[in-house]
């Protein structure tokens, strides 16, 4: 057929309104666009694809969800409590029995008395003098106050060692970050029990116990299983690196954990504590960005009065507990949309804590102005920034760590002055070898008259 005769193409079907499935990933996929996340990268971000972020302090080391006693099983030592008082029975009357104490012992049946036993007596009976350090990385802690949220901070006791961290405080959270280390002198066998307590701060009144958690060190030293735990075996020498555990916090006066903490302990030998420095768990500064935010245009917001069918429409926008309003659309008819072009600017530091409370959520909120009265709010949607801010985190690290390679790359061409010295040293030398070697008489060189030394 010729092209007058050709039939015209069907028209394409309409296509379907967008869902709110669809909205969302369109959204999501925006804010990846923004951040860079579907953008090429260069090819400076490509060779330190293989830079690791994770701290010095954990690299290699395992994280356990739970204590390491579960993983220990059975331990060397048995523990029968010793109690003291009665019992009577009777409602009235007073029960004073109690535990006061317990025996530590290791009991073994064995057929003869010269029988050799599978522990070594000989390591209880001569106590070591050993330098206990606790790591507390972070933890989870119950309310203690009326506002919903507690100001932790850590006591840490073994034997009549006391260390009182109130100085650490953390305000007005339930996520504390710790990151704090305590190193504490022992004898083992000994002064074993090393205990740890979360207290909430009062300024007030008195501070109150969230919960505590006990290790005992001696069930940790004299376990063949424990000494493997994070053990190198091509460095024997090397101290092990002993896993990270999540340890309950608990209470006499209820069954339930009142939280949890993170931490790990390294039992060190004395003589051998100056070997191995402490780890520095310190976090890294945080370091100020920027997220800007441009709302340009709203459309189906429900109406705020259906009198007028006219909505007087604004926008709060939150960045975690930063709260920001936006100018008003006045008069704004059912059906219509609002145009604001308006930019919000939120300061942020990066990484952002786990105690802030609604880290990383960006929230909008639809209001109605009112002149009397409060605003009435028409609708809300929040948008989830954590993998973004995590994303521009460790692109941040990447470059950090690209540039101190640099720079430890540019100071390895720069001699010390001791080197430099060397090499100036070096210099003059080999000048006044060249300088000798022009001096020395050539072979069959006349004498010279004054001196009866051959010229050169």
């Amino acid at each position: 057929k010729t092209e007058s005769e050709r039939e015209p193409p069907e028209p394409a079907p309409p296509a379907p309104p967008p869902t709110e499935s669809s909205r969302q990933k369109l959204t999501h996929k925006a804010l990846g666009r923004i951040a860079g996340q579907n953008e090429p990268e260069d090819d400076s971000d490509d060779e330190e694809q293989d830079l690791d972020t994770t701290p010095a302090y954990m690299v290699g080391r395992k994280t356990r969800p739970t204590s390491l006693e579960a993983r220990l099983k059975r331990t060397i030592f048995e523990k029968y409590p010793l109690y003291l008082g009665q019992g009577t029975g009777g409602l009235l009357a007073e029960d004073n029995f109690r535990q006061v104490g317990y025996i530590k012992a290791i009991i073994r049946v064995v057929e003869t008395a010269d029988a050799v036993l599978p522990e070594d007596m000989d390591a209880f009976r001569k106590p070591q003098d050993f330098v206990v350090r606790l790591y507390v990385l972070n933890g989870l802690v119950k309310s203690k106050d009326e506002d919903g949220s507690s100001d932790p901070y850590l006591r840490v006791r073994l034997g009549d060692t006391t260390i009182n961290d109130v100085a650490s405080c953390s305000k007005s959270t339930l996520r504390p970050d710790f990151f704090r280390c305590f190193e504490l002198p022992t004898k083992l066998p000994g002064t074993s029990e090393l205990e740890l307590d979360v207290y909430d701060y009062d300024p007030i009144t008195s501070d109150d116990l969230i919960g505590s958690t006990v290790v005992d060190l001696e069930d940790r030293w004299f376990s063949k299983r424990w000494q493997g735990m994070g053990a190198d075996p091509d460095k024997p020498h090397a101290l092990p690196l002993r896993p990270v555990e999540q340890r309950s916090l608990w209470v006499p006066s209820t069954s339930a954990p009142q939280g949890w903490v993170r931490t790990w302990v390294d039992i060190i030998p004395a003589k051998d504590a100056r070997k191995f420095p402490k780890y520095d768990i310190t976090p890294p500064p945080p370091e100020m960005f920027e997220v800007r935010v441009i709302l340009w245009k709203t459309r189906n917001v429900p109406v705020g009065d259906p009198f007028t069918d006219m909505t007087d429409q604004f926008f709060k926008v939150s960045l975690a507990d930063d709260m920001r309003e936006s100018d008003t659309h006045l008069r704004l008819r059912e059906g219509c949309e609002g145009s604001f072009n308006w930019r919000f600017k939120f300061p942020v530091a990066l990484p952002i804590p786990e105690n802030v409370e609604g880290r990383g959520y960006l929230k909008f909120v639809a209001m109605d102005a009112d002149l009397i009265g409060p605003s009435d709010q028409l609708s809300e949607t929040t948008l989830d920034l954590t993998d973004h801010f995590r994303r521009v985190w460790q692109r941040w690290l990447k470059k950090e760590l690209r540039r101190d390679k640099a720079e430890k790359a540019k100071m390895s061409f720069i001699p010390r002055p001791d080197e430099l010295s060397y090499q100036l040293f070096e210099k003059k030398k080999r000048k006044a070898n060249v300088a000798m070697a022009k001096s020395t008489p050539r072979a069959g060189a006349a004498p010279d008259i004054l001196t009866g030394a051959p010229e050169e």
